[in-house]
């Protein structure tokens, strides 16, 4: 059957698949490839960057005044899960 994902849901995803992408980029240089999987109840998210690039897996919040540095906070905060693998890079898990 069809899987019903809601809107606050889709926009979750859209929110890690770019935070995620940013921070290799970013960090590893290069390029980064994106892939989405269903999994039963859950969204799985994979991002891998051309060179192994592991991002710190536990974001800590930031002081107010920073500038920068929310964005692993958001997914940690988003995500079931998050792993890192070298053959599928970054993994976040995102309950439906």
């Amino acid at each position: 059957g069809d899987i019903v994902i809601s809107s606050e849901k889709v926009y979750d995803c859209r929110l890690i698949s770019h935070e995620l992408i940013a921070n290799v980029l970013q960090h590893s240089g290069g390029s980064a490839k994106l892939k989405v999987d269903l999994e039963r109840e859950y969204v799985l998210i994979y991002v891998k960057a051309e060179r192994v690039y592991c991002p710190p897996l536990k974001g800590e919040c930031p002081a107010t005044s920073a500038e920068r540095g929310r964005g692993l906070f958001l997914v940690n905060s988003l995500c079931e899960g998050q792993i890192f693998a070298e053959t599928d890079g970054i993994v976040a898990k995102i309950k439906l």
